[in-house]
């Protein structure tokens, strides 16, 4: 199996999109070109920031193929290949190996609630069809049900199924649980415990994280590595620049968490010059009128994202 280490901050990117909802290639490239100057850790493509419930095949894969080649093996690329069905997620699977990915990642099957017997089934299927490619949970029972069981979670681990885990729930005793338990049966760096969080960045490795995944880090990626690395007083000031990004979510309509924050993401990116459109996929909306205005006012304050091609 290819070996892959998945420290620090691996940001989430979100998916820029064409007003039609198609892949924005050349914004694309811009956001990774960002995130890399900014020393982005790792990236992780097509989560919940990534809209990829919302992708076709065509556009996954194209979108896989374009941030690859962009980041020409600097940082890891994981990719979520979350699917319904066990068949569905290995050829998702097989297409983002094609277009370049360094590892993949999948939710438990959805819409079904599965027992535990079945999502151990699942991630055993995904890693026999993908040997060589390592293959890490991703926990996020608010939107995907039911949620992983620890001694699951666990179980996998010591049979090397998974190599480790985005844990997106904000549990931290659960996720402890986990992280002492890998260390147990996999040692220390055996098992990558990511946390999956868009503010708690300073206090991940206090609980056993290697690293975190943080929605902000796309727009707030050097605070979000200092508050990593240097966690402590020290770093009150870039946690503050986390919260006062969160916050911005306050000025997106959306009918969940996780959709105001890609809303409030992409505004930032497009108001920058980053992403050409602050494009979501139907139904999200974003911001327009006079929280679109809130918003831009809120930003006017925070420190921008370099734009790599030259402006701010």
């Amino acid at each position: 199996m290819t070996a892959i280490r998945l420290h620090g901050v691996i940001a989430p990117m979100v998916t820029p999109m064409h007003p039609d909802e198609t892949v924005d290639e050349t914004s694309a490239r811009r956001l990774v070109r960002a995130l890399l100057s900014a020393e982005t850790d790792g990236l992780w493509l097509l989560g919940t920031s990534g809209e990829f419930a919302a992708l076709d095949t065509a556009e996954r894969t194209r979108l896989v193929e374009v941030v690859c080649d962009e980041v020409a093996g600097r940082v890891p690329v994981v990719v979520n290949v979350s699917q319904p069905g066990t068949a569905l997620a290995i050829r998702t699977g097989r297409d983002a190996i094609r277009a370049g990915a360094d590892a993949l990642a999948a939710t438990p099957p959805f819409y079904y609630p599965h027992s535990p017997m079945e999502i151990d089934g699942h991630y055993r299927a995904l890693k026999d069809a993908h040997a060589d490619v390592p293959l890490f949970a991703y926990n996020i029972p608010q939107n995907v049900r039911p949620a992983l069981e620890a001694a699951g979670v666990v179980a996998l681990a010591a049979d090397g199924v998974l190599q480790g885990i985005k844990d997106s729930q904000n549990d931290l005793q659960w996720f402890r649980r986990v992280a002492d338990r890998t260390r147990e049966v996999v040692g220390p760096d055996g098992f990558a415990m990511l946390l999956g969080t868009r503010t708690l960045v300073d206090v991940a490795a206090d609980v056993g994280a290697h690293g975190v995944v943080p929605a902000m880090a796309n727009v707030a990626p050097s605070a979000c590595r200092r508050a990593f690395f240097n966690p402590g007083d020290q770093t009150r000031a870039d946690v503050d620049t986390i919260s006062a990004y969160e916050q911005l979510t306050a000025h997106a309509v959306a009918t969940s968490v996780n959709a105001t924050a890609i809303c409030a993401v992409k505004t930032a990116l497009w108001h920058w010059g980053i992403i050409a459109s602050p494009q979501v996929s139907a139904p999200l909306r974003a911001p327009q009128g006079d929280a679109l205005q809130a918003l831009l006012t809120a930003l006017s304050a925070l420190a921008p994202l370099t734009n790599p091609d030259g402006s701010s």
